[in-house]
This record gives structure tokens, C-alpha cells and sequence, in this order.
């Protein structure tokens, strides 16, 4: 890398080859959030470079020294305890058997997920020993119809998933299996240490079968099903719901689960995500209206990002009661919740006409008020819930600028519709008003398929997001 070209590196949409011709693709902003996270651990990042010959880049960091581990306070002995951890991380398994096994804990390792079934089957509850399992998200569908976790619960021995760290509740299909704790990543081993000990998570960590009796702290309020599959989303949910005095019961990802979890319990009301994959709310609604035979039991709540004309007609026409528009504002979705009524039976489907409509625009990367209206959803810890939900963004989002481009260019139009749905869902969270609006075009586009329209659209998509992206860690680094 030549010298004038290593003085220009460490800028933001800056490529040591800007020419048109370049082998090497990518924004550029990778060794600028590189330099910025260099920075926030209070060291520097640098290279040094011979053309022809190679280049070494480096960087420093400071950390605080860490002394005696603290002892274990509260606790009881842990002799009596088996921990089972079905998980395909070698280093997370590792890390957390040695902490584990120093507290006396019996550990047993599964990290071939071809061995799972086997290993499990050889696995005995003995008596006077308490067993817990804890199984990767990934590996549950395994588990399924097998009857293997299920049998074990049966005999006494406490499950649980470890999932993302954007995962706020357990699958219907996991509570099907018998699992009770969610465990988010990075696994920290004091948290299985409570769990062995029997301390009681926080409502994030710890939900009950559906139907099965209700989760310990639950607040006064409504029993809540969400339907959500935009991580994001279901993050700020999860604190707005939290924040209006409501329980979320059951988060689930598709139609189709959402007609499992009411199968097992009852809810108060349904948020619905009306563009959801498998099947949609629209459909997922209509099914719900069927099974109900006339009898209005549920009371649903349409949460679409779609703001056209007829909209919220369609909504009220597939049997929903009410309507908000995505991202959700903390008044109107509390404004929402009061509409729901005490009693379910024979309730007469409500206008929509009169919902939230449209959102502004503006002409910044993202809005200052929608970042503040974020960190006051956390309280407390409102700078680190809105860092975490920018991380999330910039991971998924960029995954989803990748997903549509592919789409445009293979003339795929349903999946580049979804992509834009999804990723302006999240956007809008953030006040990121223009991409919002170049991905509403872009679904639009895609709807009415027309080909050119899309490409056009879409095309000003992948710069909009690196924009939003650096001023969301720009909002971070300097809250």
C-alpha cells in the first residue's frame, strides 16, 4: 500500500483502490469502525506497509488487570449438581466447564451435533442428583418429535436454550420440549451457577409453559403474544411493553406459531406483524377468526410499517380490532393496549380509520429524537440498550442490503420486497428517514412488478445504510 494511500485508510467510504476497476469490493468503513473501536479501548490502530512487499496492521488497547476470582457468595454446594451443555462452540463449552467444574459442578460436554441424540439417550437422572441440560437453539429442531427432552423433564431434569443475545423469550416449539430457561449469549457462567443454585432469573431469562401458571414478577397487566420476526423490533417491543406495565408472554416469529402458542394458552392480545414469513398476519388472522367459529375470544392488534391508502381497510377486512404503525411510539402503543378490552367474548370488530398514519421525513441520517426516545425506553441503561439495538442493526441490516441486491439482480421481486420490508422496519426504529423511504419505494416496486422501478429504487440503498450506519456509531460513541 503506497504512502499516500495509507494516509487516506483510516477514513470513512475511503478504498486504498478507488478506481471503478478495483479487485476488491466493500464500503471502506471497515478500518474507520475499526479505528473508533480501537479508540473506545482507550488505544490506537495503525499500519505499516511496503508496496510489493506486504503490510502489517496492528493495534493496542488497555484493559484493567484482573485479580483472585471473587468467591462465590449465597450459594449452595454444587457436588450434587450434573450440567449438561449441548452447544457447538468449543471455546464457549470450554470456558464454561472450567468455572463450572471449579464450583463443583459435574459437567458433561456435547459439541458434535451428530452425537446429540445419542448422548442424550445415554444420559440417567440419579437419584439425589439435580440435572440441567442446556441445549443451542440451533439443535432443538433436532429434538422434536423424538421425545428425548421431554422424558428427561419428566424424570426431574431442569432445560434451557442458549439463544442470541437479541432473543427476549422462549419459542412456542421450545416450550413444547419442556425448556424453561433462556440463556442469551455470551454465556456467562455465574448465570448457570444461579440456575444450579435455584436463583430465579429475571423475567428475560425465565418464562413458563403457556398456560402452565404465570412468570414470577409478572406486572399487573395484559398477557401479550407478539408477533415479530425483525430482531430489532422485537427488542424495543419487548422494552415498551415492559415499560406500559405489560407481560410478553409468548414472542413468536411466524403465523404459524402463533397459532401453536394460542392452541396452548391464553392471551389478553395478539400484536401481529402483518409481513411475516411462512405465513403472514393477514392469513394468520383469518385463520385465527376461523377456528374461533364466529366467537370473538382475542382481540388483535395489526403492527405494519405499511401506510397506504387502504391498509388499515385490509387489516379490519382479515379480522383484526385495532391498528398501529410501525416503528411503534411508546403513547400510541399504550393508547392501543387501553382499547383492548377486559372481556373478549362477542366484541365487534373496530374501525381503523383513525390510527397513526404516516411518518415524517427528514433529511438526516437518522433522527436525534427517535435515538432519544430509545435511550429513554431503557432507563437506567438506556445508552447500552441503544448500542446494543444499533449492533443488531448494523449485523442484520447489512446481511439484508446483501439479500436485496442479490434479489434486484436476479430479478427476484418477492424476496427483494421482503428484504426492503424488513430492513426499513428497522430503520425506522432509528428516525433513519430517508432509507426508509427508499425501501418503501423499493417494496412498492417490487409489489407491483415492476422490474426497472426496483433497480432504480434500490439503488441508492447500500450507500443510505452506510450513512445511518456511521451516524449510529457516531450516536453511540458520543451519547
Amino acid at each position: 500500500i503506497s504512502a499516500d494511500a495509507q494516509n487516506r485508510l483510516f477514513k470513512a467510504f475511503t478504498q486504498a483502490d478507488g478506481s471503478t476497476t478495483r479487485r476488491y469490493g466493500g464500503t471502506g468503513l471497515g478500518l474507520a469502525i475499526s479505528q473508533q473501536l480501537a479508540q473506545r479501548m482507550g488505544g490506537e490502530i495503525g499500519v505499516k506497509s511496503t508496496p510489493g512487499q506486504g503490510s502489517l496492521f496492528w493495534f493496542t488497547a488497555q484493559f484493567v488487570r484482573v485479580g483472585a476470582a471473587p468467591q462465590l457468595q449465597g450459594r449452595e454446594a454444587f457436588g450434587a449438581c450434573t450440567m449438561v451443555l449441548a452447544l457447538p462452540y468449543r471455546a464457549t463449552r470450554r470456558g464454561a466447564t472450567l468455572a463450572l467444574e471449579a464450583a463443583g459442578v459435574e459437567v458433561a460436554e456435547i459439541g458434535e451435533v451428530e452425537n446429540l441424540l445419542k448422548q442424550l439417550q445415554g444420559i440417567k437422572g440419579v437419584a439425589g442428583r439435580k440435572l440441567f441440560i442446556l441445549v443451542d437453539e440451533n439443535w432443538c429442531v433436532l429434538l422434536q418429535g423424538t421425545g428425548l427432552l421431554e422424558a428427561l423433564v419428566a424424570s426431574g431434569a431442569q432445560t434451557g436454550v442458549l439463544a442470541p443475545f437479541n432473543r427476549e423469550a422462549l419459542r412456542e416449539t421450545e416450550m413444547r420440549l419442556g425448556i424453561t430457561r433462556l440463556v442469551t449469549m455470551p454465556l456467562h457462567a455465574p448465570l448457570l451457577l444461579d440456575w444450579a443454585a435455584g436463583v430465579v432469573a429475571a423475567p428475560s431469562q425465565l418464562a413458563t409453559r403457556v398456560g402452565r401458571g404465570e412468570l414470577l414478577g409478572e406486572p399487573a397487566g395484559l398477557r401479550l403474544l407478539v408477533a415479530e420476526d425483525n430482531g430489532v423490533n422485537q427488542t424495543v417491543i419487548r422494552h415498551q411493553i415492559a415499560e406500559a406495565g405489560h407481560l410478553l408472554v409468548v414472542l413468536a416469529q411466524n403465523g404459524t406459531e402463533v397459532l401453536a402458542a394460542l392452541e396452548q394458552g391464553e392471551f389478553d392480545a395478539v400484536l401481529m406483524d402483518c409481513q411475516m414469513p411462512e405465513l403472514d398476519g393477514y392469513e394468520t388472522t383469518r385463520e385465527i377468526r376461523r377456528r374461533e367459529g364466529g366467537q370473538r375470544r382475542v382481540w388483535i392488534v395489526a403492527m405494519t410499517a405499511n401506510t397506504m391508502e387502504g391498509d388499515r381497510e385490509k387489516c379490519l377486512s382479515a379480522g383484526m380490532d385495532d391498528y398501529v404503525s410501525k416503528p411503534l411510539k411508546e403513547k400510541e402503543l399504550r393508547e392501543v393496549l387501553a382499547r383492548v378490552p377486559v372481556r373478549m367474548a362477542a366484541i365487534p370488530a373496530r374501525s381503523l380509520r383513525d390510527s397513526p398514519s404516516s411518518l415524517p421525513l427528514a433529511g438526516h441520517a437518522v433522527d436525534p429524537v427517535a435515538l432519544a426516545r430509545l435511550r429513554e425506553l431503557g432507563g437506567e441503561e438506556g445508552a447500552a440498550l441503544l448500542s446494543s439495538l444499533a449492533e443488531q442493526f448494523i449485523q442484520s441490516g447489512g446481511d439484508l442490503v446483501l439479500r436485496l441486491e442479490e434479489a434486484v439482480n436476479q430479478g427476484d421481486l418477492s424476496a427483494a420486497a421482503r428484504a426492503a420490508h424488513t430492513l426499513g422496519g428497522s430503520a425506522a426504529n432509528f428516525g433513519a428517514y430517508t432509507l426508509v423511504k427508499a425501501c418503501a419505494e423499493t417494496e412498492l416496486a417490487a409489489q407491483t412488478r415492476h422490474g426497472a422501478a426496483v433497480a432504480d429504487a434500490a439503488q441508492g440503498i447500500p450507500r443510505e445504510f452506510d450513512l445511518v450506519k456511521v451516524a449510529l456509531l457516531e450516536a453511540t460513541m458520543h451519547p
